[in-house]
């Protein structure tokens, strides 16, 4: 999903731009991160 815009055409050669693929990767840690707080939150919720 994040990975296909970072593939570039080169000389008909498929490669990873690096600088996006970081940028795809920080992406989807900050969704992590913030699933992860959600469910922290849910589980408090049910513990109280």
């Amino acid at each position: 999903m994040y990975y296909n815009r970072a593939y570039m055409k080169e000389n008909g050669n498929e490669r990873l731009k690096q600088s996006e693929f970081q940028t795809n990767t920080a992406i989807l840690d900050k969704l992590i991160e913030a699933e992860l707080k959600k469910f922290a939150e849910k589980k408090k919720n049910l513990l109280v």
